[in-house]
C-alpha cells in the first residue's frame, strides 16, 4: 500500500514538474514570437520612409549594393517643381500632403519598379529596364503627377522633372546617382519631363548638385526651387 501511494505520489509530482516546463516552453516560444516580430517590425521600420510609407535611402542604398552585379536596369532621380512655393506658402502640413500624394501617384504610375524617397521633395527610381524603355514610362509619372491635388480647399498643380542613367559595368552607385542627378539638372531646365543621361549632351553638374551627393537634406528643403 505504502509503495503504491508513494509511486503515485512520484507520478504526480513528475506530472507536475512536467507541466511546469511545458509552461516554461510555452512562454519562451511565445516570447520568441513576440521578439522575432519586433525585430521585423524594426526592421521594416528603418527601411521605410516614415511620411509616405516608401522605402527610404537605407533601402535604396541596399538595392544598389545588391544590383551592381548585374545589367539591364537604370536609376531616375525625380524632383518637385514648384513645391518649395506650396510649402513656404500653405506649411509643412500641406505640404507633407501634397509628398503623400505625389509617392503613391510615383509607386502607382511605375509597378516593378522601386519608388524610394530621399528626404524633402526628393525621390530615387530603380526600374528594371534600360533608358529607352523606361523614359516613356517616366513621363506618364511625370503626367500622373502633375494632375491636380486637393488640399485645404484649394486645387494645387505640382510638376516633376526625372534624370535617369542605365548602369553598366564596374559602375558604382555613387557614379550612377550622380549621372542621374546630371540628367535631373538638364530636365529641370524646361522642367516637368523626364531626361536620359548622355555624355555628350548633358551639361556638367553644377557644384551644389554634386555637394548634395555627400551630405544629407533637411526633410523639407527641396534641391532645386
Amino acid at each position: 500500500m505504502t509503495a503504491t501511494l508513494n509511486s503515485l505520489m512520484a507520478t504526480g509530482l513528475a506530472l507536475a514538474a512536467s507541466a511546469g516546463w511545458a509552461g516554461d516552453l510555452v512562454r519562451v516560444r511565445r516570447e520568441r514570437r513576440r521578439w522575432a516580430a519586433q525585430l521585423r517590425d524594426a526592421r521594416r521600420a528603418a527601411a521605410t520612409d516614415a511620411l509616405t510609407g516608401l522605402p527610404n535611402r537605407a533601402a535604396l542604398t541596399a538595392r544598389l549594393a545588391e544590383l551592381a552585379p548585374t545589367t539591364g536596369w537604370c536609376l531616375a532621380m525625380a524632383d518637385l517643381d514648384h513645391f518649395k512655393t506650396i510649402n513656404d506658402a500653405l506649411g509643412h502640413g500641406t505640404g507633407d500632403q501634397v509628398l503623400t500624394v505625389t509617392a503613391r501617384r510615383l509607386a502607382a504610375a511605375l509597378p516593378g519598379a522601386m519608388v524610394a524617397r530621399l528626404g524633402g521633395d526628393e525621390f530615387a527610381i530603380i526600374l528594371p529596364t534600360g533608358p529607352d524603355q523606361a523614359l516613356p514610362l517616366l513621363e506618364q509619372a511625370v503626367a500622373a503627377v502633375a494632375r491636380p491635388q486637393q488640399a485645404r480647399g484649394l486645387e494645387l498643380t505640382i510638376g516633376c522633372s526625372i534624370g535617369i542613367a542605365a548602369h553598366t559595368p564596374g559602375k558604382t552607385a555613387a557614379e550612377l546617382m550622380r549621372h542621374a542627378d546630371t540628367a535631373l539638372y538638364q530636365a529641370k531646365q524646361t522642367r516637368d519631363r523626364a531626361a536620359a543621361w548622355t555624355p555628350d549632351t548633358t551639361p556638367p553638374i553644377p557644384a551644389a548638385v554634386e555637394r548634395r551627393q555627400t551630405r544629407p537634406r533637411p526633410a523639407h528643403t527641396p534641391m532645386y526651387a
